[in-house]
């Protein structure tokens, strides 16, 4: 009976004893030392409680970190969340089918020492770029962000904060791990048989576990380490992750790599971090309680049902097809059996929509003269409007309450093409047609 709970208590603290964690105890005791070295340097005004942010662990925020680690161990302890395995079959499987299609290669392999180098640095890229991956995924992929919100909801930065993520995000992050390891051994062993291998330091990867020991704990804290700019766009300091869980509006999309800057200077989404440190860090409006612990663990699911099913075509979430046309096609078109009402009815007269749908015809357009969309779109019922730059070169356009913010709630279209890259990019910003060409607009609402 002693023996089973001792060994319970272990499993729920292996993040704590385990060198392939970033909590490995030793890797705090690393991050405590640095914390103070770095109060002492920049001459921060406070004792070593201020140099430790002990104040910051007994905030609500950081009590929430400590039970949902807890928490998640207990259901990989129970089974209730899987451990992701399969990287050796993967492996196999990827090694067996290359041999299949190209035959086995004839690669002279270069020294054992360059070879497990090389090895070992190309997996460390092949992982950070996988990661980078997966949390851009979460953020842009509105049903993923559901669930990503749980470690940006976090109200302070501690080392535990790591720990605050929703087991379904972790569930993915297992399957990154998987998929990534699995391809780069099986291409390896594919080329050299089975003689590359990594360096490892007390059995982890050795490049990732020196990132993770000097720097790793520090990008949750209140810490505030910068690397000089030239750095910073080739390695993330953790200030640098810091600005990512900024609530100052300046650092939203940015900084979403690990340990490498390069993929986020790809992508431009890199920012350097300024001499200031972030005040403020979480989330205006989560879908969750940051400070209840059901919350955060059942409140993402049905975030997250809500919104796959607004993202059906006839869900509450409404669509607002604008159908526009430029004045040369009006004037070109022979075809005059088009009266503005093919979408929304058929010849019948029966509705070919779901919901509610409202016409503003040519004819309408010009009595009203208008040049700014807003004016037009005022004079449907359900649609609401807020005015940015004026004259609708930036609309900001709602449907039944839904946030109008540079209309990334709706669809907008013209001659039934896509006029924008999708819902929920700021779709406004990019290019919206003068109001002047407009011939006809068409605004759908899906049914409630």
């Amino acid at each position: 009976m002693t023996d089973s709970v001792i060994g319970f208590g272990t499993n729920l603290l292996v993040p704590l004893v385990d060198p392939g964690s970033r909590t490995f105890v030793p890797f705090l005791i690393v991050a405590v030392l640095i914390a103070w070295a770095h109060h002492r340097v920049t001459r921060k005004p406070g004792g070593w409680r201020a140099a430790l942010g002990v104040d910051l662990w007994r905030h609500a925020s950081s009590v929430l970190d400590a039970q949902l680690f807890l928490a998640r161990q207990l259901f990989r302890v129970m089974g209730i969340v899987p451990v992701i395995g399969g990287a050796v079959w993967l492996a196999v499987e990827v090694s067996t089918t290359l041999d299949d299609v190209f035959g086995i290669p004839t690669v002279a392999a270069p020294e054992p020492w360059m070879l497990s180098l090389g090895y070992s640095l190309v997996l460390f890229v092949l992982w950070d770029l996988s990661r980078f991956i997966t949390h851009l995924a979460l953020h842009k992929i509105p049903v993923l962000w559901a669930f990503h919100q749980v470690h940006h909801s976090g109200e302070v930065l501690t080392p535990l904060t790591f720990h605050r993520t929703h087991p379904v995000e972790s569930l993915l992050y297992g399957v990154r791990g998987v998929v990534s390891t699995g391809l780069m051994a099986g291409v390896a062993f594919w080329l050299f048989r089975g003689q590359a291998s990594e360096y490892t330091i007390l059995g982890v990867h050795g490049v990732g576990l020196i990132f993770t020991a000097v720097t790793g704990n520090l990008r949750h804290s209140h810490v505030w380490m910068r690397f000089p700019e030239p750095v910073e766009r080739w390695l993330m300091s953790p200030a640098q992750h810091q600005l990512h869980h900024s609530t100052d509006e300046r650092h939203f999309d940015t900084n979403y790599g690990t340990w490498l800057s390069v993929w986020d200077r790809v992508l431009g989404s890199l920012q350097t971090s300024p001499e200031e440190a972030v005040t403020e860090v979480g989330l205006a409006e989560p879908n969750h309680n940051p400070h209840d612990l059901v919350s955060v663990l059942f409140a993402p699911f049905l975030d997250a049902l809500r919104t796959l099913t607004r993202s059906r075509a006839a869900a509450p979430a409404a669509v607002v097809l604008l159908a526009l046309a430029g004045v040369a096609h009006a004037e070109e078109s022979d075809d005059d059996s088009g009266d503005g009402t093919m979408i929304i009815t058929a010849e019948s007269g029966t509705p070919r929509v779901a919901g509610a749908a409202h016409v503003i015809d040519e004819k309408t357009l010009e009595q009203l003269e208008y040049t700014d969309i807003h004016q037009v779109l005022a004079t449907v019922p359900g649609v609401y409007l807020r005015d940015e730059d004026g004259f609708g070169l930036r609309p900001n356009i709602g449907l039944r309450g839904g946030n109008s913010d540079r209309s990334a709630k709706i669809t907008l279209l013209e001659d039934g093409v896509p006029m924008a890259p999708a819902p929920y990019a700021a779709p406004a910003a990019y290019y919206f047609p003068m109001t002047m060409r407009v011939v006809g607009v068409e605004v759908i609402k899906g049914a409630a």
